[in-house]
């Protein structure tokens, strides 16, 4: 199922994605490049920079199995 945390990320990622393609839209319009639909991407990397938390990327540290340096030898 889908928990509060993913639709709040996904909210954000949604977010970022439509301000650069307002950015893209208004600055195409204005200049008549197509260029500016990179500020799509250029959004989505600056979103990543500011809301991203990595540590929610790891699992927590009683969850990892803890290894030796014998266990490679088994396989």
């Amino acid at each position: 199922m889908t928990s509060p945390n993913h639709l709040k990320r996904l909210a954000w990622l949604s977010a970022c994605v439509i301000a650069g393609l307002i950015i893209a839209i208004f600055g195409s319009s204005l200049s008549g490049g197509s260029i500016w639909y990179l500020a799509i991407p250029a959004a989505v990397a600056v979103g990543w920079l500011l809301l991203a938390n990595p540590t929610e990327c790891e699992p927590p540290s009683n969850e990892r199995p803890k290894r030796t340096p014998g266990d490679d030898a088994a396989l």
